[in-house]
């Protein structure tokens, strides 16, 4: 099966959240399935850098953190991120779209992130990890998700 999985491991690149994100990509690599993993800014200046204890746009320590975790699992060549900026770091954004369209199911991993494109994809999962925090918005967004 070809899995689609979004999560936050980029813009709030720490352990314990890794972890939780990071045992659906390997296990699923580990059953077999091509896994892609995607994440979306968001909102401005989303992106938590720990060493300089700072809120910013500017993915890149989180960009070096992932791809340091997915090498170690034969899953850094398949990957996005789509930047404040527009930018799409890892594969290509139209890449992006069409693995929405051909994938077998889609992980939402923490409902964190949405973009148009998850309309194609056929089977949808929501693996809801912080319950009220994600329906009132609290992450950032202000508003319902």
């Amino acid at each position: 099966m070809k899995i689609l999985c979004s999560g936050y491991l980029i813009r709030y690149p720490v352990g314990g959240h890794s972890w939780h994100h990071l045992h659906y990509l390997i296990g699923f690599k580990r059953l077999g399935h091509e896994v892609i993993f995607f994440e979306d800014y968001g909102w401005p200046n989303s992106c938590y850098d720990p060493a300089r204890s700072e809120m910013t746009g500017d993915p890149q320590f989180g960009i070096s953190y992932l791809l340091d975790l997915l090498r170690l699992y034969g899953l850094d060549n398949n990957w996005c991120f789509l930047a404040e900026d527009g930018t799409a770091y890892g594969m290509p954004r139209r890449r992006l779209s069409q693995l929405c369209r051909e994938c077998d199911v889609y992980f939402n991993l923490s409902n964190i992130n949405w973009i148009p494109e998850l309309e194609q994809c056929q089977r949808r999962v929501l693996v809801d990890t912080d319950p009220v925090f994600t329906q009132i918005g609290a992450h950032g967004l202000g508003g319902p998700f």
